[in-house]
């Protein structure tokens, strides 16, 4: 039935049994709205900074990474990220990612666009969220939104990205696992990957309820193409605070380094603003 189609409702006669009934369910509601939340419904898992979070949320992040020395090229690269995720239940979300880069090259000048915008739904498994463990995974849809020319992104080549997760929390200690293959689609010629494995790593402690510290691993093995066979692997030491009573609202800072002899940059700053609803 279309939601603005209602049918015409009879008379109803209400009775004092039927009265009376109205008020018992109604003190049941108060009842049930002063016991505290099913278990599955409180197991939430704070949002790293480089590694994404198991446990679908409804926030808003402004993402801010600056690369130095990124590509062969030794240029200085500035993205922001605007992301936006909904989650519709406990157990499923929507997240969109929409990034805008400027990259500055030794040679002098500048050049800025957008990236490829990401979108992705999440979902979580509540199974064992009882005993501490969230898991789950769900789909990335990489859309090419780039500019080849300017070397930023794709305008023809986007990416399907499968991906699991878990996290499990123990009292003030939270650890978060992904693992993601990424095949490319409308590829141009062999230059291009075949596929993409990737992983993150992410410990959290929450220190005080206003202070979390974490490090971070996420890294990339490449097949075919010009880098088959390239493997990355980086760590983030970072940490986020809530300035305020609300700690709805956070900042996030940290700092990445490459462990591996192929890198993408020299070192990587993050830096974050979150605000969950």
């Amino acid at each position: 039935m279309h939601p603005c189609s209602r049918p015409l409702r009879p008379r109803i006669c209400i009775r004092i049994p039927t009265i009376a009934s109205i008020f018992a369910l109604l003190h049941l509601a108060e009842i049930a709205a002063a016991e505290p939340p099913p278990q599955h419904e409180r197991l939430h898992f704070a949002h790293p900074l480089v590694v994404e979070s198991p446990s679908p949320d409804t926030k808003i992040r402004l993402h801010y990474f600056f690369e130095n020395d990124a590509g062969e090229e030794k240029d200085e690269v500035h993205t922001l990220h605007l992301e936006t995720e909904y989650a519709f239940a406990p157990w499923v979300s929507l997240e969109v990612d929409t990034p805008y880069t400027f990259i500055s090259s030794e040679e002098g000048g500048t050049r800025h666009g957008f990236g490829n915008i990401e979108v992705a739904v999440k979902f979580a498994s509540l199974a064992f969220a009882e005993s501490g463990l969230l898991l789950g995974g769900g789909l990335e849809l990489g859309i090419p939104t780039g500019n080849d020319n300017k070397g930023i992104g794709s305008s023809h080549t986007g990416e399907v990205e499968p991906f699991i997760d878990a996290g499990f929390k123990y009292r003030d200690l939270e650890t978060v696992a992904f693992l993601a293959f990424g095949v490319p689609y409308n590829t141009n010629g062999d230059d291009e990957a075949d596929w993409e494995v990737k992983w993150d790593l992410s410990l959290l402690y929450h220190v005080t309820p206003r202070l979390e510290a974490m490090v971070e691993l996420d890294g990339e093995h490449v097949v075919g193409g010009e880098e088959d066979g390239v493997t990355i692997l980086n760590i983030t030491p970072g940490f986020k605070v809530a300035p305020f009573e609300n700690h709805a609202f956070k900042i996030g800072a940290g700092a990445s380094f490459p462990l591996t002899h192929d890198d993408e940059y020299s070192v990587r700053g993050v830096f974050s603003l979150f605000y969950h609803f």
